[in-house]
């Protein structure tokens, strides 16, 4: 005889709909991709120095055109913007420290403001933010990142801004809902 639980568990059991897809398992190959950034997401850390940065982590939709892969978002591992350092003294600031991010500016056409410091030229960066990133047409590298994790060795698909996609264009906010 079932009891209630049976009878209630039966009747309103969505295990049907439970499935796995094993060509879902499978990682996206290292490669080089046209997308668009859907969304961005920062982290203020400090170093070990003492020092401040942000670290900005776009989130990237691979373009439709390409087969089998397009619609697969993917994250960035993270474009890093040092601020000013805290201590000049004990670790002079390198020259290229803010390289990796001046070149992600320019690559997604974000204006830098150009500033005199002590009759030098530099430029103000300014930060990233959904307002100024938001659909813009990138290629991106993807490569594949194995690490130890909570439930033993992961090995995950993360992505790295290349260059403009030339061919790309932008979307508008409607073009992916949210």
């Amino acid at each position: 005889m079932s009891d209630v639980n049976d009878v209630l568990s039966s009747a309103f059991s969505d295990d049907d709909d439970v499935i796995f897809d094993p060509s879902e398992d499978e990682l996206l190959p290292e490669g080089s991709y046209p997308a668009h950034i859907i969304d961005i997401s920062s982290t203020l850390v400090t170093t070990r120095w003492g020092n401040r940065a942000d670290i900005y982590k776009p989130t990237y939709k691979i373009s439709n055109t390409v087969e089998l892969y397009g619609g697969i978002e993917l994250y960035d591992d993270g474009i890093w913007r040092f601020r000013k350092m805290k201590n000049e003294t004990t670790n002079p600031r390198q020259s290229n420290s803010n390289r990796q991010f001046r070149n992600a500016m320019k690559t997604l056409e974000v204006e830098v403001i150009p500033v005199d410091v002590n009759g030098k030229k530099m430029f103000k960066l300014p930060e990233l933010n959904r307002g100024n990133t938001y659909g813009k047409p990138v290629m991106i590298n993807v490569y594949h990142k194995t690490f130890k994790g909570k439930y033993g060795i992961r090995t995950i698909a993360e992505a790295r801004l290349a260059s403009k996609w030339e061919e790309g264009g932008q979307l508008d906010d409607f073009d992916i809902p949210f």
